[in-house]
């Protein structure tokens, strides 16, 4: 059976669940929102956060991928959904990260996640030079994260 809806036109992409099974996570590219739904009660989910992603550029946002920490204290989220022929939702081209604020007990935006270059709050990937040369702007789709290895 249907257990929440997010409405006409929403378009919810990636998700995640945290370690404690508390929250689902998803990335609202119609309405430029990471949402979280408190899935305690998995028949009777409520929302216990919307993070508005707002554009740099003073367009749409586009969030879609996400990926979550593996301890479930961080999101990392893509600004761009698809560019098609058919359909274009090209978003910021920037990667945001959502922490869990310890006092509230949901995720927020974190605004100390910052561009080196422009000081503007999320990862740009919209520069001609990157680490490995100069190959031009990116549009960020997939995100994750990396632990490294614990050695004995």
């Amino acid at each position: 059976r249907l257990a929440h809806d997010f409405g006409a036109g929403s378009r919810p992409s990636g998700a995640a669940v945290t370690p404690d099974g508390r929250f689902y996570v998803t990335a609202l590219a119609g309405r430029d929102q990471v949402v979280g739904l408190d899935v305690r009660d998995p028949w009777r989910p409520t929302v216990a956060f919307r993070v508005k992603i707002r554009s740099a550029r003073g367009g749409r946002a586009g969030p879609s991928a996400l990926a979550m920490s593996a301890d479930g204290k961080k999101v990392a989220v893509a600004d761009y959904t698809v560019d098609v022929p058919a359909y274009r939702l090209d978003g910021d081209r920037r990667v945001h990260m959502l922490r869990l604020d310890e006092e509230t007990g949901v995720f927020v935006l974190d605004e100390r996640f910052r561009d080196e270059k422009t000081g503007e709050v999320g990862v740009s990937f919209d520069r001609v030079k990157w680490p490995h040369g100069r190959t031009g702007a990116a549009r960020p789709h997939g995100v994750l994260f990396v632990a490294p290895i614990e050695e004995d």
